[in-house]
């Protein structure tokens, strides 16, 4: 019985402080809208943005890693709202130097002195599951980077997972959420969350993505230090002076040479082995000092299977070519829930008529962000919950169109895919 409540006793006590957590940042978001000359829309969603990372960034957990996810989906919500959620990517409020190398000695079996001849205590990166060092391994001098795991990080998203499936079961008695399927969706969201607090699975993601991107001169990934790599602590090789790949400083010409580079890798990724990196935010796709294309932080990962795969390939050739019905029918076909009062013909008028309209437009003018958000939005009117795959390698695509459309909006993201949907089409299931 003690086993049964003391887990129910720290869920509650987690619910209070998130929720008093809540209660301090609505507050505060009052104080600073009455404190404002301007009730601009604009400078409101600010506002509000800003309390919000205040208050994910204070209760973390899941909550934290929920905004970080967030905080990419300008489909769903308002650039100003946003804004401010952009730096729980890796701009966290570091733990403290103590909790950090204790939990680096507790994971490596010798003293941290045999191991590192310098070791920075303040953290280069800090973002929702861990936090990066710079450091220097002794017997080989090497400059490394040591990512330390959040302590409890584990504890807290169970917990938290625990807390939301009850409030889902809650919500799933209202009307406005009974076309939702919440357990669904919930499920979904709290798998990836375990997954990317697994730094074992983090660094055979990483093994994965080595492999597939192996001999491809454009692209660097960090290499593992295996033996120093366990579920709490991952180390690889430090990789110095990148620049993010959405900095202005770059050059015209090796700029656009590595975001071709970076878009073709990620077609490999999803064409060629169901891969998908679902954390492409500025902060993981960075340009070396020799113009290579650099790939970081393997947790937040999905994969496809050949079915998948190749019935996404098709999805993708049918959007390309304007072939609305067939592109209407996968979706039905792969889609994780569909109510069963669907008006099939309905839906398939409005996705036809979406693949035509994005179809018929000149390369440059073609948005991915915009056509996900309008497929999206037909989805939810019929009561359409779509594949998790299809879902996360769609909005991969979108994320990576919000880094690099500002400077390259001529960009013709279809043609550079068609060789790779092609060839998965080609191997078939």
């Amino acid at each position: 019985m003690s086993l049964v409540r003391r887990p129910l006793a720290g869920d509650l006590l987690r619910f209070l402080r998130v929720a008093v957590a809540f209660a301090r940042a609505s507050i505060l978001f009052l104080i600073r809208l009455a404190k404002t000359d301007s009730w601009h829309r604009d400078r409101r969603l600010s506002c509000l943005g800003e309390c919000l990372a205040s208050w994910l960034e204070a209760v973390g957990g899941a909550y934290l890693k929920i905004g970080q996810i967030l905080s990419t989906r300008y489909d769903l919500f308002p650039a100003e709202l946003l804004g401010p959620l952009r730096r729980l990517q890796d701009h966290v409020r570091p733990f403290s130097r103590r909790e950090c190398l204790r939990i680096l000695q507790a994971a490596i079996a010798h003293p941290l002195e045999d191991i590192f001849s310098s070791f920075d205590p303040i953290p280069i990166a800090s973002a929702s599951i861990a936090q990066v060092h710079r450091a220097i391994l002794r017997v080989s001098g090497s400059l490394v980077a040591v990512k330390v795991r959040r302590p409890d990080i584990e504890r807290a998203i169970a917990s938290d997972t625990r807390i939301l499936k009850r409030l889902a079961r809650i919500f799933s008695h209202c009307p406005r959420f009974d076309r939702i399927p919440l357990f669904e969706a919930l499920d979904e969201i709290c798998a990836s969350l375990a997954a990317q607090a697994d730094f074992a699975r983090e660094a055979e993601n990483h093994r994965h993505f080595c492999a597939l991107l192996d001999g491809n001169e454009g692209i660097r990934i960090p290499r593992l230090i295996d033996e120093l790599c366990s579920r709490d602590v991952l180390v690889m090789e430090f990789l110095p002076d990148l620049t993010k790949l959405t900095d202005s400083k770059l050059e015209h010409e090796p700029h656009r040479r590595a975001v071709i580079t970076g878009l073709r890798a990620l077609y490999r990724m999803i064409f060629s082995a169901g891969l998908i990196h679902c954390d492409l935010h500025p902060g993981n796709i960075l340009v070396s000092q020799e113009g290579k294309v650099v790939i970081l932080d393997f947790g937040f990962v999905a994969t496809m299977g050949p079915v998948e795969r190749s019935a996404f390939a098709e999805f993708f050739l049918s959007i390309a070519v304007g072939d609305g019905a067939t592109a209407a029918r996968l979706v039905r076909d792969t889609a994780l829930h569909v109510q069963r009062e669907l008006d099939v013909y309905a839906f398939e008028q409005e996705i036809c008529k979406l693949v035509d309209e994005a179809s018929g437009r000149p390369a440059g003018e073609f948005l991915v962000a915009k056509f996900v958000a309008a497929l999206f939005g037909i989805q939810r009117r019929h009561g359409i919950y779509g594949s998790p795959s299809f879902t996360l390698a769609i909005l991969s695509l979108m994320v990576y169109e919000g880094i690099i459309r500002p400077r390259w909006p001529d960009l013709d993201f279809q043609r550079e895919a068609i060789p790779y949907v092609l060839s998965s089409l080609k191997a078939g299931p």
